[in-house]
């Protein structure tokens, strides 16, 4: 949502903190300079207000969660006076929160103005939003909206309140201002399935319009089979007992001649109808049916006008019996009857739920009046399959288009990446950005004891980590054995196995801590999680010896084993790349995720004081509803999923027998009223029974309002919440992997970071971030090209000497920092000139973890000064040895001779002492 005036600003006041900026006179009253308007602007600014604030908000969220339809159901219909007790609480606490969110929008219309100057309160929609929540809080209050009907849905929208928590968390107010300025994207999208709607809607109206309606038998609650009540070409052919001459208008022979060729029956007004189930046929609302063997031998309603077979006949002699059919008829929920229908049916089949239930009732579908057709015209499926095809795979996942363009314009602008960027400088922007996370690993070093040496190596070496991670994957074969009903030998195996795993692990841990010492051990994380699961290993065990009965918590204990598997993932390239992209994800997944919980808040709170108190049916049942707000929020969830959302809908959109008669005075709860739908009796608006009762006297569980507001409600959270916000989860997450994916592609990628990390952790094992000036030729020796040399045959010390004189690593008193050399490393090959902007953004990123910068001074020497001056050092030392050894050989021959010039040039250079590369 944008901000209007004050887009900029932290949310609905200013930053907490920061006084605000008075402008105008407040409300014709108060001058900038006002005492009352200034003390008002500082509580306003004050952080503890805003913290007051989102407490309030907190606290009255929970009280509209805690508000449900059922304890109105539990107070008013069963008579239950704690929960009456409840409601009425609630309500009193409603309206102090009320009270509270007046007091602080009119502290804030005095200090910031109302409407009309720059920065007044209204001009931020965040405002807007809440002095709405206010305004609906104020007619709820007031009775309004129980006495006026048209007023009743306001009631809903305080369901907005917690929408205002988004105001006051930056990543929250991204995330929706982001979902709000798409909405124009989302508008276009719309407008294409309008288009394409309309033109198959148009289609299916034409071609079905009409065709869903069905005679329903109501003792079964399913359409009537035609072969189950009328006579059929098999009747025909098994019942030549009865003769052609039985008395009616139609012999035998017409009557299978009729079945053989309805088309020519139909047109002999003797035989019409006689085969067919039709409306009128169904609107008769009551049949006999007579079955003499295996089939139906008498069709006829008593008040049908007479019965072409004997109904005086006692067929049960003939091995039949009669028996009476109540059933009407029904149309379908989803039907083409008019354009609205059939762009809602269409919307539904674009989900892909339930689509396939509608297409078999169109090739079922024969004409308007005529009973529906198992496999009646198979070529009606051509026009689902094409709908589905461009309505479901093509146009619907627009939004998925629109939901990840804007999330990269929204990325893009968040990182401030510049449009007029070289390639070669995003990625220079991106490695630096790889850099500034990266620290420093601790290394353990060798303990001087000859014993715990020993088994250092052997605890360090590749060849127990294999051994280890081989045993893991063992483990989580054996333990992925387990199954139910199994023999008591098997349950010995598995147990025998799971102590001998645990045994091993737990020799493990012991090894390392006698290699390492208690406190490098615990210093990493992973030996910490290997130490855990083994703790819990063991107890499991002694529990499962131990209890006399199975406890929950064993089972728990038992799941925990399987964490060894994440022991998998640094040895993995593969998984470790996964999980790099779910790690990184997480930030922007958070942030998602709040957003997407104050959206099912939201809608939670709306649906139950919508569909409350609407009467359960086949998919709004006890176990998915919105008479508690538990059941609210597992409704939306499974409804994100797309699992039969449209049936709940169109359960909510009930008009006929959802109004029941209440008895006050029942005080028996086997016979009160319980609105579950099954043991109450249901009446339909406007039954006569209904007559004379007052509102107190019945309980309505029709749709609220109208049939409109189900499909509005329902469609906005689908395409919201289903299709945009679970769409930006899949963003992120593919934005992430494509990030690592590609990496490998990069010029310092995260192996390389990684190897840099490792190697570096042998120079300085206790990761103080930094490391002799030194050793430098030995990390860039054992580096991979192309940050090191490694793998380059025969350029080795020519190509050390050459790095190091090429980049610039600011010396320390004879150290190198561990940034400072990874960021010079990384810049000699991807190094390039940015922008002043981004520049600074990056110096801003890492410039507290650099010592140049906390210092404020940079170093008057480089590593390349620190080696140059160690081959200098090299050369005179060799050139004083050189001259010792020569008086030394002169005395030993009794002869002086000096060293000549030319000589002393053309001599070999002796070896580099310790330390320094042959110069």
């Amino acid at each position: 949502m944008p901000g209007g005036d004050d887009d900029d600003s932290m949310g609905a006041g200013p930053a907490p903190g920061k006084m605000p900026v008075l402008n105008g006179n407040s409300l014709f009253l108060f001058s900038p300079t006002n005492p009352f308007r200034v003390k008002c602007a500082e509580i306003v600014s004050h952080r503890y207000f805003e913290y007051s604030i989102i407490v309030l908000i907190v606290l009255s969220s929970v009280n509209l969660a805690i508000d449900m339809p059922q304890f109105e159901i539990e107070c008013i219909y069963q008579h239950k006076k704690d929960k009456c007790d409840l409601r009425d609480a609630l309500s009193l606490i409603d309206k102090v929160f009320v009270v509270c969110f007046t007091i602080e929008m009119s502290l804030k219309v005095i200090a910031l103005g109302a409407a009309f100057h720059k920065g007044a309160y209204i001009r931020n929609n965040w405002n807007v939003l809440d002095f709405l929540v206010v305004v609906i809080g104020f007619i709820d209050w007031s009775g309004l909206t129980k006495n006026l009907t048209f007023l009743r849905p306001l009631r809903t929208f305080r369901a907005l309140r917690p929408i205002r928590m988004a105001s006051r968390n930056e990543g929250m107010k991204i995330v929706v201002n982001a979902l709000f300025q798409s909405i124009p994207g989302i508008g276009n999208v719309m407008l294409v399935c309008v288009l394409f709607y309309v033109i198959f809607g148009i289609l299916g109206v034409n071609l079905l319009k009409g065709q869903f309606f069905y005679c329903e038998n109501h003792d079964a609650g399913e359409l009537i089979a035609q072969h189950r009540v009328l006579p059929t070409l098999a009747w025909c052919k098994d019942n030549n007992w009865y003769g052609a001459g039985w008395g009616g208008p139609c012999d035998t022979s017409d009557w299978c001649d009729c079945t053989k060729n309805p088309t020519t029956c139909h047109q002999d007004d003797k035989c019409a109808n006689l085969f067919e189930i039709t409306k009128d046929w169904c609107d008769k609302k009551e049949h006999v049916i007579t079955w003499c063997g295996k089939y139906p031998c008498d069709w006829m309603a008593s008040g049908n006008g007479g019965s072409y077979l004997p109904g005086t006949i006692d067929y049960s002699t003939m091995g039949g019996f009669n028996y009476t059919m109540s059933h009407g008829w029904m149309n379908k929920a989803s039907n083409f009857d008019n354009i609205g229908n059939s762009i809602l049916t269409l919307f539904e089949m674009a989900t892909l739920e339930m689509w396939l239930d509608v297409m078999y009732d169109g090739v079922d579908a024969r004409a308007i009046d005529l009973q529906p057709v198992r496999d009646y015209n198979m070529w009606m499926c051509v026009f689902f399959v094409l709908f589905i095809v461009v309505g479901g795979f093509f146009v619907i996942n627009l939004f998925v288009g629109v939901t990840i363009d804007k999330f990269n314009e929204m990325k893009e602008k968040q990182e401030g990446n510049s449009m007029f960027m070289t390639e070669e400088q995003k990625t220079w922007v991106a490695i630096q950005k790889l850099i500034s996370g990266a620290k420093p690993s601790r290394y353990p070093q060798p303990p001087e004891d000859k014993g715990r040496a020993a088994v250092f190596k052997l605890v360090v070496s590749d060849g127990f980590d294999v051994f280890i991670m081989s045993a893991i994957m063992v483990n989580i074969l054996f333990m992925s054995m387990n199954h139910v009903d199994m023999s008591k030998t098997w349950i010995l195996i598995l147990f025998v196995a799971n102590c001998l795993f645990t045994s091993l692990f737990a020799c493990e841990a012991a090894l390392k801590l006698y290699a390492f010492g208690v406190n490098e051990y615990f210093k990493d994380s992973w030996n910490d999680f290997d130490f855990v699961v083994v703790i819990f290993s063991i107890i499991g065990i002694l529990m499962d010896v131990l209890a006399k009965k199975g406890l929950p918590i064993i089972s728990l204990l038992r799941v925990l084993r399987v964490a060894r598997i994440f022991r998998l993932i640094p040895k993995a390239k593969g998984l470790r790349t996964l999980f790099q992209t779910l790690l990184f994800s997480l930030p922007a997944l958070v942030n998602i995720t709040l957003v997407l919980g104050l959206f099912f808040f939201i809608f939670g709170i709306m649906g139950m004081n919508l569909f409350g108190k609407v009467k359960l049916g086949e998919n709004l049942s006890r176990h998915a509803n919105f008479r508690t707000f538990e059941s609210a929020i597992i409704v939306l969830f499974r409804m994100s999923t797309g699992e039969s959302w449209n049936g709940i809908m169109h359960d909510t959109m009930i008009t006929r027998h959802c109004m029941a008669i209440i008895d006050l005075n029942v005080t028996n709860h086997n016979t009160m009223f319980t609105a579950d739908g099954d043991n109450d009796k249901w009446y339909s608006k406007g039954d006569k029974e209904l007559g004379g009762l007052s509102e107190d006297q019945l309980y309505d569980g029709c749709v609220p309002y109208h049939t409109i507001l189900p499909i509005i409600y329902f469609c906005i959270f689908v395409i919201f919440c289903a299709f945009v916000m679970l769409n930006l989860v899949i963003a992120v997450i593919l934005d992430n992997f494509q990030n690592s994916s590609s990496d490998d592609e990069s010029p310092v990628s995260k192996d390389r970071l990684s190897e840099f990390v490792t190697l570096w952790a042998k120079f300085d094992p206790y990761a103080t971030y930094y490391m002799p000036a030194s050793k430098l030729q030995y990390l860039i020796r054992d580096l991979e090209e192309p940050m090191g040399v490694k793998g380059l045959a025969g350029k080795g010390k020519a190509e050390i000497q050459h790095i190091i004189m090429s980049v610039d690593i600011p010396e320390h008193d004879g150290k190198i920092h561990f940034l400072e050399t990874l960021h010079a490393l990384a810049g000699r090959i991807a190094g390039t000139v940015l922008p002043q902007d981004e520049e600074e953004k990056i110096r801003g990123r890492i410039a507290d973890r650099l010592p140049s910068f906390k210092a404020n001074v940079l170093p008057k020497y480089t590593a390349a000064h620190f080696h140059a001056a160690l081959y200098v050092q090299a050369a005179v030392r060799g050139f004083l040895a050189r001259y010792q050894m020569r008086e030394k050989l002169a005395e030993l021959d009794g002869e002086i001779k000096p060293p000549a010039a030319d000589d002393d040039a053309a001599s070999t250079e002796p070896p580099a002492p310790d330390g320094a590369p042959s110069a």
